[in-house]
């Protein structure tokens, strides 16, 4: 047998290799001064957030109610919150959603509508131009609307009585009317009817009379 060398039957350390302190010291002093300077700008953070604070501050002192403005702002967030309301702004947005199809809908019944005017003889141009001046009549009148309210002539007795009247002249157009002279008025006056009639149109003759007075004494004075 052959004889062995003892450098060759030396076995080899296993393991990790021994690292020499002083790179390891290098590394760690390199990952502390990289870590400095993450840190460092925290170092501000205090007097930045002091400033900004500041600056609330005097923004608050400038408006004054900024207390009031953040209630009722934490008041209002609740109630639009409230299921109620938001039902209530869902059914707003779903009528928005439609209003296209409402105004196409609108719009071809406007359509059939003049269409159909047409076929009956309308004229239409005709028609906006009445329907053109009566607006301008209205906006005219507009003014003396409050006169004729104090009037009287929209009150529900003179409606009432001026209804009476257009009866019994509708009904009294309907025959042909008697030929009556002085004696046939005179006779006519013993009839009941006749003289109420003619009491009433006295009385209102009456109060007239004392309209036109003070109407007289106005213009006068």
């Amino acid at each position: 047998m052959m004889n062995q060398s003892p450098s060759a039957a030396a076995p080899r350390p296993r393991g990790p290799r021994p690292v020499d302190p002083n790179v390891l010291l290098a590394r760690i002093d390199a990952r502390l001064a990289r870590l400095e300077k993450v840190v460092e700008p925290l170092g501000e953070l205090p007097a930045a957030v002091a400033t900004a604070a500041d600056i609330l501050d005097e923004e608050a002192l400038a408006l004054g109610d900024v207390d009031a403005r953040v209630r009722g702002t934490l008041d209002l967030v609740e109630r639009l919150s409230r299921p109620a309301t938001l039902e209530t702004l869902r059914k707003l947005v779903d009528v928005v959603e439609q209003a296209p199809d409402m105004l196409a809908t609108g719009a071809d019944i406007f359509d059939e509508i003049m269409e159909e005017a047409g076929r009956e003889g309308l004229n239409l141009p005709n028609l906006v131009e009445d329907v053109k001046g009566l607006v301008m009549m209205l906006l005219r009148v507009a003014p003396r609307v409050h006169q004729l309210l104090d009037s009287g002539m929209l009150d529900e007795r003179t409606i009432r009585t001026l209804g009476g009247v257009g009866k019994a002249v509708a009904e009294a157009n309907e025959v042909e009317p008697p030929r009556v002279g002085l004696f046939g008025a005179m006779r006519a006056m013993r009839d009941s009817d006749i003289k109420r009639a003619v009491g009433f149109a006295l009385r209102v003759g009456v109060g007239f009379g004392k309209t036109l007075k003070r109407e007289s004494k106005r213009l006068k004075g």
